[in-house]
């Protein structure tokens, strides 16, 4: 796997400044398949940027599985991650109850290790999309905002892997509306940074709406198990 991963950085770096709506060629496609393609263990830690949030930095994980289908993509997010060594993600409450850690947690060294290694898939509000190639060498899904009348509110996601100087950058943009109403979207972004395919590392900025911003990080995991239908 590290000497595709490098053969990957190879063939990615004379490819990576590409402007958008420039053409990629199959080799192109191929590297940039190869990128993000896998099992990816997803790390945000974000803040609220509204004149009246105080809640300070949080945290959220999920499990990427992005698959290759011929020439297209599936993309797949596991929103519920679970670690056997889950030291430091949780608190209890003055209830009793388990609650998420507050402030901008990371897994520890022996943590990493283990979501390198693997992570159970949890089929649980899975969600996911196929994404369609298109000439410039970017993938997204396809639909449009549909009701079934005027009076009807409709919604639909389009989800994106499209590529910059400096790496892939992962959106979905959820929209809802009807014919009498105004369509509302709002797009989460992840735009990479850093790319490190030789690590199985991608690094960068976090964007959901208008009043959150932060950062990700994504460590490809090994061949992990999994739980349920929707792995």
């Amino acid at each position: 796997m590290g000497a595709v991963l490098l053969a990957c950085l190879l063939v990615w770096l004379p490819l990576s400044g590409l402007a958008e709506g420039d053409s990629c060629d199959p080799s192109c496609a191929d590297a940039r398949k190869a990128l993000v393609s896998g099992d990816w263990y997803v790390l945000i830690h974000y803040e609220e940027t509204g004149p009246e949030d105080e809640s300070g930095p949080q945290w959220d994980d999920q499990i990427w599985s992005i698959e290759a289908s011929g020439r297209n993509l599936r993309w797949t997010i596991f929103p519920h991650v679970e670690l056997k060594n889950a030291q430091g993600r949780y608190r209890e409450t003055s209830d009793g109850l388990m609650a998420r850690t507050s402030g901008a947690w990371s897994p520890d060294p022996k943590q990493w290790q283990e979501i390198r290694a693997g992570l159970k898939k949890d089929s649980y509000s899975t969600r996911a999309k196929t994404l369609r190639v298109a000439q410039s060498g970017e993938w997204r899904s396809s639909g449009r905002l549909r009701s079934g009348s005027a009076s009807m509110v409709g919604y639909h996601e389009l989800w994106e892997i499209r590529f910059e100087e400096e790496g892939p950058v992962f959106s979905r943009v959820d929209s809802m509306g009807s014919g009498r109403t105004d369509v509302l979207a709002g797009e989460t972004r992840y735009t990479t940074t850093v790319a490190n395919p030789e690590e199985g590392e991608i690094e960068g900025l976090y964007q959901h709406g208008d009043t959150v911003q932060g950062r990700f990080k994504m460590v490809r995991m090994k061949g992990g198990s999994s739980s349920g239908s929707g792995s």
